[in-house]
């Protein structure tokens, strides 16, 4: 199985719009849930991003909370990557 020397990283993220997840759902941990299931090794915890109404336009500062949350995961995958060639080495 491709899965056996190809590791898979995955994280999850969701837009919502603000208030208790409870009523406004919050889909990135079943996305998680699911990516692992599938064998994907979770590299940061789930993240819901809110919006304003059913425009969809980010609610002020969260497009920043994004980026930051993106270049986080970027430096986490492409360290574990240069960890493993060291280690292949």
């Amino acid at each position: 199985m491709i899965n056996t020397w190809l590791e898979v990283a995955g994280a999850a993220f969701d837009t919502r719009l603000q208030g208790l997840p409870a009523f406004t759902g919050r889909a990135s941990k079943s996305i998680r849930r699911l990516l692992a299931h599938h064998g994907a090794r979770i590299a940061a915890s789930p993240e819901s991003f809110l919006v304003e109404g059913l425009t969809g336009a980010l609610v002020e500062g969260e497009l920043g909370r994004a980026r930051a949350w993106g270049e986080r995961l970027s430096g986490v995958t492409a360290s574990e990557a240069s960890s493993r060639r060291r280690q292949a080495s």
